[in-house]
């Protein structure tokens, strides 16, 4: 079966089929919006925001505490695409959910830790620079996440389908953050030192600010060019 075909996959892409009718014009102030309206981000935008994901994350983990599941309509930026996340966790259904938090996995004693903020990131960040999610449902039965989570190189296989040209060192970050083994999944400090955020972020804030406004208007003239 091609798993391009399946329902699953179907809900995974399906929000990238907008007509553009709603772009002009949208107050767009969190990443869910961003990138429904204006596809998926470069590799320094998407750094960009998730660096200060993992920032808040690891604030929160210093004080033995969780950032909890987030739905992506949550994470809110103001003008200076400087990231806010909500204070209490969500109901997100599954997005984002680490394998541990499922029932009948084997590491299902584990419950909601450190780590599976760091999954939870990945997704995010998978969302973020690929313009989709990476599933469907976080549950085993999905052909994605299943394949995600165990590493099945058919999962990178397929999602060349759609979305060609992926970063080798992408997938495996990507890889390494939604690993099924809670101990073995990467940690913040790994994610930071790893080759893909290191040759591909931009720190300097105006370069980004146009880096961001330059993506919103070339996504614009697009969807015009469509009409």
């Amino acid at each position: 079966m091609d798993p391009t075909k399946s329902a699953d996959y179907q809900m995974n892409t399906s929000f990238k089929d907008n007509d553009g009718d709603n772009c002009s014009g949208v107050e767009i102030n969190n990443l869910s919006d961003e990138v429904f309206h204006y596809g998926p981000m470069d590799a320094p935008v998407a750094i960009h925001f998730f660096g200060q994901m993992l920032d808040k994350m690891e604030e929160k983990h210093n004080n033995d505490q969780t950032v909890g599941l987030i739905d992506p309509s949550c994470i809110n930026y103001n003008q200076d695409y400087q990231i806010s996340l909500p204070e209490s966790h969500q109901e997100t259904n599954g997005y984002g959910k680490a394998p541990e938090l499922l029932q009948n996995s084997a590491y299902e004693d584990v419950g909601y830790t450190s780590a599976a903020d760091v999954f939870q990131a990945g997704v995010h960040l998978f969302r973020m620079h690929t313009g989709h999610n990476p599933y469907g449902n976080a549950d085993n039965r999905d052909w994605w996440y299943s394949k995600m989570v165990h590493g099945n190189p058919m999962f990178w296989k397929a999602m060349e389908v759609t979305t060609p040209n992926i970063d080798p060192e992408f997938k495996d970050l990507i890889n390494g953050m939604t690993d099924s083994d809670p101990f073995s999944r990467m940690t913040i400090d790994e994610i930071r030192n790893h080759p893909w955020v290191q040759n591909n972020q931009e720190t300097d804030d105006f370069t980004l600010s146009c880096m961001i406004e330059d993506r919103r208007i070339q996504s614009e003239e697009q969807n015009e060019s469509f009409q």
